[in-house]
């Protein structure tokens, strides 16, 4: 018994079949290479958009070290700026005398010391000068403590070492005080070595 089927069914049927076979021609010629065109890009997309942020991280931290080395600059410049260029003893006894005035500071002596030379590393091109200098002064405590107060708020470089504070019997309101004032000067090895 053989089936028989309608020619109509047979050309919708084959149609279909026909219709079917296109669309997967279609899927794994056209859309399946897109789809992977697409999976591609996207990656790469992910990948470009890593590099940007690194990029861009890597940008602000180029800034932030830049601001870094200014802010190390400016803050070398100021510190710089205290260290005068020489060791002109003179105008740091002046200085002192000055200072003593000013706070009611009676000086008995001032004796200059030997200068010590200091080289701050191995590879640094400028040698530092401590300029220590002995002082006896007669003062009460609130005007050495004024005193001492300004030299360390004096714009070059000062450190007061040595303090020895002995009772005047003659005077109980002034003390007689001992102690090393040290200022210091900067100048390069260069000209240091060249003497």
């Amino acid at each position: 018994m053989a089936l028989k089927i309608d020619p109509k069914k047979q050309v919708l049927v084959g149609s279909l079949i026909m219709l079917g076979i296109i669309l997967v021609g279609y899927i794994l010629l056209v859309v399946q290479p897109l789809v992977k065109k697409i999976m591609a890009y996207n990656a790469e997309e992910k990948t470009i958009q890593a590099q940007l942020k690194n990029a861009g991280l890597a940008k602000l931290d180029k800034e932030k070290l830049a601001q870094d080395v200014d802010e190390i600059t400016k803050k070398i410049a100021y510190y710089e700026g205290k260290l005068p260029q020489n060791t002109d003893i003179p105008q740091v006894l002046d200085e002192l005398i000055m200072i003593g005035r000013e706070t009611n500071v009676t000086f008995d002596s001032i004796e200059p010391q030997k200068i010590k030379n200091v080289i701050a590393g191995a590879q640094s091109e400028k040698q530092y000068q401590e300029i220590p200098i002995e002082i006896k002064v007669r003062a009460g405590f609130h005007e050495f403590a004024a005193f001492v107060n300004r030299i360390e708020n004096f714009p070059r470089f000062m450190k007061i070492t040595e303090v020895k504070i002995a009772v005047d019997n003659s005077d109980e309101q002034k003390q007689n005080i001992k102690l090393i004032i040290s200022a210091f000067a900067v100048e390069s090895r260069t000209n240091a070595n060249s003497r």
